[in-house]
Order: structure tokens, then C-alpha cells, then sequence
């Protein structure tokens, strides 16, 4: 039997992924996670968007959703790590 992932939790990034815009329309976001948390999703997969676009990437999944808006959404939780990563808050 192969074990379940361990999902990497890290709220001070949630935290961080709240206090952006949201990538589609810069309102206030919730986190989306790229890969579900109920599947071992890390939170370092989520990006920001409002509750309207994130219940829409949910109903269209990730691949329509970008496409609706231009987006690769893998691409932009890879920037948002690596300026959270990257930035100058001596926490992280």
C-alpha cells in the first residue's frame, strides 16, 4: 500500500497569497490551491483570486480557466513563490 502524501502546510504563505490582488480582476482573494488540499496539495500551489474567479477555476478547471483569461496558472503560482521566497520579510 503506497501512503498518502503529506500536504505541506504553510499559513504565513496563505497569508501572504491573501494580502496580493487577485490575478484576473487585483480584488481581494482567497487562496486556490492548483492541487486540492484533500489530495496532499501543497499550499505552495496556490494563487490569488477573488471568490468569483476562484469558484469559477473550480467549475472550469484549471486548464479552461486559463484559457478564458490567458493565464498559466502554474506559471503564476511559481512567480508567486518565488517573490514570496525572494522577499525581504525576515520571517519567511
Amino acid at each position: 500500500m503506497i501512503d498518502k502524501p503529506t500536504r505541506q502546510v504553510d499559513e504565513k504563505y496563505l497569508d501572504y497569497i491573501r494580502g496580493l490582488e487577485c490575478i484576473v480582476c487585483h480584488r481581494r482573494p482567497d487562496p486556490h490551491h492548483l492541487v486540492a488540499r484533500g489530495a496532499g496539495g501543497s499550499d505552495y500551489t496556490a494563487i490569488p483570486l477573488c471568490r468569483l474567479h476562484h469558484t469559477e477555476a473550480h467549475t472550469l478547471g484549471k486548464a479552461r480557466f486559463g484559457e478564458r483569461y490567458g493565464l498559466d496558472v502554474w506559471q503564476c503560482a511559481c512567480r508567486c513563490l518565488g517573490d514570496y521566497i525572494g522577499g525581504e520579510d525576515g520571517d519567511r
